[in-house]
């Protein structure tokens, strides 16, 4: 589990790509929006974090960030993140560094 935050810290600050899909939530094991709790239906559609691998709906995931060095895509050079992991980002952009780090 350790080294899966580690993952996730030094994603979120760009330096690396996120953690492999293997670590994201399974689908079938998520029926509501982790952040609002709004049940997913054939209307609201699930979205995973490229940073975290947490399930959303489109409301929660808004927000986007430039993918890690490696990670990216061809063509695809921002991916969908949570308002946590942007939130965190953002903290890392303004004071160069967290806490404990």
């Amino acid at each position: 589990m350790e080294q899966l935050f580690s993952k996730i810290v030094a994603a979120v600050g760009g330096d690396k790509a996120a953690p492999a899909k293997d670590y994201w939530v399974d689908d079938s094991k998520c029926k509501t929006c982790y952040e609002c709790e709004t049940p997913f239906s054939m209307l609201v559609r699930r979205h995973h974090c490229r940073i975290c691998g947490r399930i959303f709906c489109a409301n929660c995931t808004m927000t986007s960030a430039p993918a890690g060095k490696g990670e990216a895509p061809p063509g695809q050079s921002w991916q969908r993140i949570c308002n946590y992991c942007m939130f965190l980002r953002n903290l890392r952009s303004q004071s160069g560094h967290y806490h404990g780090n």
